[in-house]
């Protein structure tokens, strides 16, 4: 907006200066056309609810971000319903983009301690000697995350493209294009369909424009097992999942089937059976048969 169009109203956020003519209605914001505007531009109603609400509350707004408790909460309350909206709205804004980002970041930082050996000066708290190993380091710092660390890892390792845009792109994105071609990786019409469409849309767009890649559509496979089952069903998934490094469960499964298949199925009509099975199978059938 130009200087012509500044009002004699001042910002309603508290700032000390003058709005802006509107150029158009926005009964949202309880804004006319050719009306002194309620805030500038960039002093959103969140500017003042932060005002109104303490100074202790800001940095929700600000770069360095912070956490909204449960008592911002309650107070968010006693202001209007468009000022909590837009506070509320920037803090899932932050949160989503911080998602995207912690991925890549993890990557990073266990590639430096892989590669340069760091964990090596680092004491482990229970023995009181130095690590003398990265997974084992890995495992204490990390024993709920250390899955999707190896995962990272592996993802960052096999990747062409600016850090700046794999942090845009959500976990399912990063490990996909891993997958691809460094031609491909960095096709740019593959970079934006990955910073913005879904998993299933994106691994659609791949299997159809570049088939070479052997990207293929997931499928949902849902299984019922009683309790027994379920437990020996657990136990081999996580010994794949630490293993083979296998990066969630979908991956250790296919590890499982790949490996039991290429080992102990050598009947290509019964590969889903070990010979054993097989040769009873077939001589059931024929029995039945007669």
């Amino acid at each position: 907006m130009t200087a012509d169009m500044l009002s004699d109203k001042l910002c309603e956020c508290g700032c000390g200066e003058f709005t802006y003519i509107a150029t158009r209605s926005d009964s949202r914001r309880s804004q006319v056309k050719g009306q002194p505007m309620r805030y500038l531009p960039a002093h959103s109603s969140a500017t003042a609810a932060m005002r109104n609400f303490g100074a202790a509350t800001r940095p929700i707004l600000d770069v360095a971000d912070r956490e909204i408790t449960e008592a911002d909460i309650l107070n968010l309350r006693d202001v209007d319903e468009l000022q909590a909206a837009d506070i509320f709205d920037a803090r899932v804004r932050r949160l989503e983009a911080r998602h995207r980002a912690t991925f890549v970041e993890m990557g990073l930082i266990l590639m430096e301690m892989e590669d340069r050996e760091l964990y090596r000066v680092l004491v482990d708290p229970a023995t009181g000697h130095y690590w003398t190993s990265y997974d084992r380091w890995l495992c204490n710092a990390a024993p709920i995350s250390r899955s999707g660390g190896y995962a990272a890892v592996k993802a960052m390792r096999n990747t062409v493209i600016p850090i700046s845009d794999l942090r845009e792109m959500p976990r399912f994105a990063v490990e996909t294009i891993s997958q691809l071609s460094p031609a491909v990786q960095r096709n740019p019409v593959v970079i934006i369909s990955a910073k913005n469409d879904t998993e299933e849309v994106f691994r659609e767009k791949l299997e159809k424009n570049f088939p070479d890649q052997h990207i293929e559509t997931k499928k949902s496979v849902r299984l019922k097992t009683d309790k027994s089952s379920r437990v020996v069903f657990d136990k081999a998934v996580e010994a794949m999942m630490v293993l083979y490094e296998a990066a969630t469960r979908e991956e250790a499964i296919g590890f499982l089937c790949t490996r039991f298949l290429s080992e102990t199925c050598e009947v290509e009509e019964y590969a889903m059976l070990t010979n054993e099975l097989a040769l009873e199978e077939v001589k059931l059938s024929r029995k039945r048969a007669s």
